[in-house]
């Protein structure tokens, strides 16, 4: 066993496969929380501006501009 773990290779590799099984494992959930994060961006109210609410160009009375 001394002369395995006196390779160099030995300790990262068993470090990566560690992570990967873990990364398999755990995916699901992973996604799942990623998903929830994306969908509640989606979800917020609409701001043209990323400072100050402003105004919905959607909801503007264009005859008013036209007078």
């Amino acid at each position: 066993m001394n002369k395995i773990v006196e390779n160099k290779l030995f300790v990262p590799a068993v470090l990566a496969f560690v992570s990967l099984l873990f990364l398999l494992l755990c995916n699901k959930v992973l996604v799942d929380k990623v998903a929830d994060r994306v969908i509640q961006k989606l979800q917020r109210d609409y701001a043209p501006s990323p400072f100050a609410p402003g105004f919905d160009p959607d909801k503007i009375d264009s005859n008013k501009f036209k007078k």
